[in-house]
């Protein structure tokens, strides 16, 4: 069977389509960051350390402070964003010295 002139523009047109497609295809999705961890460093201010020893991706540290433990009072701080599944790479969320005790401590992933 012999095509025409527009059936073969078509198959040249789908060919051209399958191809790129093929090629602008996205790789596979990294993985998100896991195994994070957070701990409550006891100084005055009080900190917390945050880190991710699994995946791809960021990881910060995240802290609620207050004055004292009687009170209502708080303010969030955070950490610098760094890099998960890396040696040493810890992000710290320090308290201030107005709000020196952490009231909780978590961490924010990108």
């Amino acid at each position: 069977m012999r095509l025409g002139r527009k059936s073969r523009a078509a198959v040249v047109v789908v060919a051209f389509a399958a191809l790129a497609g093929t090629a602008l295809a996205s790789p596979a999705a990294a993985a998100p960051p896991g195994n994070c961890d957070t701990r409550l460093n006891t100084g005055n201010p009080q900190s917390v350390d945050a880190w991710c020893s699994a995946g791809t991706g960021l990881v910060r540290a995240k802290a609620v402070c207050r004055t004292d433990t009687a009170s209502q009072a708080t303010t969030t701080v955070y950490g610098k964003w760094v890099a998960v599944n890396r040696d040493n790479s810890v992000s710290i969320a320090f308290c201030t010295s107005t709000y020196p005790l952490v009231k909780t401590k978590s961490y924010e992933t990108a």
